[in-house]
């Protein structure tokens, strides 16, 4: 290794990059929390940044909680300024036979920028009955509910 690698300084300011970047990495590319204490991870770190020192897996986990806490309320902060939505409902089966219901939300904002977001994905429990769809449907579109709707427009794959 380059002597002069080992003695450059690694400010506060980029540590606190490098750390956001790698819980970003974690979140983006559906790694496991456990890739920050792998010896493959450390040894690269260690060579692009070798005074750095690795977040652990709690900070990842609280990074990770912040952002998808960040991520939900910018998503009300769209679905509840929109006047336009469409929502799409998807039932699958998992390998594992269980039953889910996503609800997708595609919109134009204020800024004529086309958004498509997941709302919930959930568990259904019982038979795919309409009435028990259309509860689940209601439970699905409550924790995001938009505000000033002019126009709503559902789908389903009818499978």
């Amino acid at each position: 290794m380059d002597s002069n690698a080992t003695s450059r300084y690694c400010s506060a300011d980029r540590a606190r990059e490098i750390s956001r970047l790698v819980a970003l990495m974690i979140v983006k590319d559906l790694r496991p929390l456990q890739i920050v204490g792998g010896e493959g991870h450390k040894a690269l770190v260690a060579f692009c940044e070798p005074n750095y020192d690795l977040p652990g897996c709690k900070f990842v986990t609280c990074y990770r909680e912040h952002m998808h806490a960040d991520l939900i309320s910018r998503m009300k902060s769209v679905l509840t300024t929109t006047e336009f939505l469409s929502l799409t409902y998807d039932i699958w089966t998992s390998a594992a036979n269980e039953s889910y219901m996503s609800v997708t939300a595609n919109l134009i904002d204020n800024s004529w920028c086309l958004n498509c977001m997941v709302l919930p994905t959930l568990p259904l429990e019982d038979t795919h009955t309409g009435d028990h769809i259309a509860s689940s449907r209601l439970l699905g579109t409550t924790k995001y509910p938009p505000q000033k709707l002019s126009q709503l427009y559902l789908t389903t794959d009818q499978t």
